[in-house]
């Protein structure tokens, strides 16, 4: 028996939330950053992250408010960016940003804003930033970060190859898609795998929610990930392991 192991937009000034040295070490613990990381990972300020969040959608009238991270979800940051390290390996990986907002807001097929959302945070598609909101309570801001960078990280862009495939056309989500049973669009499972099942209720809304999910539960809880899928956390700790045992790739610009 398996043995479970413990294109960019910016608004004016961001900085960085916390660096991580070495960024592929199983060892290495987050620290306050002194000056910019090789790979920086930032945090807007409060006006910031409401000009950018609306720059997604600037048709809502409904009001947005944004504030700063307090210290002690600085420190949860700091621990979720030491688990999705591996993930960011490479200088155009495109989870850069995180804005911090009150309230998320829900659109329809055709983009139009319905109303506030209910999310903890949300990953903008095509965009370098994802958005925790006020749901997202201590100690969620670790979790829900992991799962927005895995959104950004692994969906839009291969760390593997360092290359990116916008419209979440990553060769991982082929791989996840086709492993898991989903069907050729990740709308539902056809093809069940036999005494498994997807880890939450949020993973049953298709396979991109599916492959979040198990991944953030990987890094978290992987017993509770390896209880109910064992597929899913063997892909998971395949996946780590390899990026794990791969250099980061230093910037050439």
């Amino acid at each position: 028996m398996l043995t479970p192991p413990p294109p960019e937009v910016v608004f004016g000034a961001t900085v960085p939330v916390l660096a991580i040295e070495p960024p592929t070490s199983r060892g290495a613990l987050p620290r306050a950053a002194a000056k910019q990381p090789p790979y920086p990972f930032r945090a807007l300020n409060a006006a910031d992250s409401v000009r950018l969040y609306r720059s997604v959608n600037p048709g809502c009238a409904i009001p947005v408010g944004g504030r700063s991270f307090s210290p002690a979800e600085l420190e949860e940051l700091g621990r979720a960016l030491h688990d999705v390290a591996p993930m960011l390996r490479c200088p155009n990986h495109p989870a850069r940003y995180v804005a911090r907002i009150d309230v998320g807001l829900e659109t329809d097929d055709h983009g139009v804003c319905t109303g506030p959302s209910t999310a903890l945070g949300s990953s903008m598609r095509a965009r370098s930033f994802f958005t925790l909101t006020d749901r997202a309570k201590l100690p969620q801001v670790r979790g829900t970060t992991i799962h927005e960078v895995i959104h950004n990280a692994l969906q839009d862009h291969d760390p593997r190859t360092c290359t990116n495939h916008p419209g979440r056309q990553s060769p991982l989500v082929a791989e996840w898609v086709k492993r898991m049973g989903w069907d050729a669009t990740g709308s539902f499972i056809e093809r069940p795998l036999r005494g498994e099942v997807p880890p939450t209720h949020h993973a049953t809304k298709n396979a991109l929610e599916d492959m979040a999910e198990s991944i953030e539960l990987y890094l978290t809880d992987p017993r509770a990930l390896y209880a109910k899928s064992r597929t899913r956390y063997q892909f998971a700790a395949n996946l780590i392991a390899q990026l794990r045992a791969m250099p980061a790739v230093a910037d050439q610009h």
